[in-house]
């Protein structure tokens, strides 16, 4: 262990140590599953991860002496289960009671906020990120721009707040097309976003166009239907405009309360909406090719 002390008010200093130095004492910290791990294990330790650990010694009680970290703690594990105990992590170390310390991760996670996803968006495109700057390809192909409030864009760039969304989005078109090699799987990932927001964009001009539900049910829509023909897509544009958005909201609700169920999340409303979409596309198509083929789609549609 080496330390660098400071001046600063804290009296903090950053030492090196090996995680076999280190603790958390599990009466006063979050204790993370071990399946989620386990799950993080999956992609191995990554340094440019690791970041430092919030320690405190404490100075009172049976664990006096102890280095306890109460920032980090699942960063800990992690590194535990995959580089082992020997490995050395900076550390901010403080000298604390327990009672101090206890005070310290109440403080630092009820205070703390979570990136938002557009953070996640604009700093995604900052490095790189894969997902992020498909997105980002997609939305310069429309004239778009992800933003923290979503908006059609009546005479300036359009807004999109449902970025998880379209993270989804694009998640789903480069696992369809694992044929290509990477670079065109991104690409063909960028263009499925596009052509989602494309028939959101036809079938409203308002906000709704880019609604993170809807848009998760068509590219639902799309993946079970494959490429629309141009018929198809014009059908499927005027069914989705024929309601707003939270009419076709409502409608899946029904479904889920006559179903004895309740409605879940965002992917879960999209799945029922997208089942919706399609009764209502196939009960007033034109004719047999402008019909989706979706096996949630039935006869009927349920009444808002």
């Amino acid at each position: 262990m080496s330390a660098i002390p400071t001046a600063g008010a804290t009296g903090g200093r950053l030492e090196y140590h090996p995680l076999k130095d280190l603790t958390v004492l599990e009466d006063i910290q979050r204790v993370p599953k071990d399946s989620r791990i386990k799950s993080l294990a999956r992609d191995g330790w990554q340094p440019k991860k690791q970041g430092i650990l919030l320690v405190a010694r404490i100075t009172d009680g049976e664990h006096e002496g102890e280095l306890h970290i109460y920032d980090g703690g699942t960063r800990y594990r992690l590194g535990l289960y995959t580089v082992g105990p020997d490995y050395i992590m900076a550390c901010w170390v403080e000298d604390m009671t327990l009672a101090e310390a206890a005070e310290k991760f109440d403080i630092f996670n009820s205070e703390s906020k979570k990136p938002s996803a557009y953070d996640h968006f604009k700093v995604g495109v900052a490095y790189g990120e894969p997902h992020q700057t498909a997105i980002k390809r997609a939305f310069d192909k429309l004239g778009l721009v992800g933003a923290e409030t979503a908006s059609y864009g009546n005479g300036r760039p359009g807004e999109v707040a449902a970025l998880g969304a379209c993270k989804t989005i694009v998640t789903g078109g480069y696992r369809e097309r694992k044929d290509l090699p990477e670079q065109e799987r991104w690409g063909a990932a960028s263009d499925r976003l596009v052509e989602v927001l494309e028939i959101m964009r036809q079938a409203y001009t308002t906000p709704e166009a880019h609604d993170a539900d809807m848009i998760q049910a068509v590219a639902r829509l799309r993946a079970q239907n494959g490429v629309m023909t141009s018929a198809t897509r014009a059908h499927l544009v005027k069914t989705i405009s024929s309601f707003p958005v939270s009419v076709w909201r409502s409608k899946a609700q029904t479904v889920a309360e006559n179903s004895g169920g309740s409605q879940g999340g965002s992917v879960s409303r999209a799945i029922a909406i997208a089942g919706l979409v399609a009764t209502e596309h196939n009960a007033s198509a034109p004719n047999q090719d402008a019909m989706l083929h979706t096996p949630s789609a039935k006869t009927t549609v349920a009444a808002a």
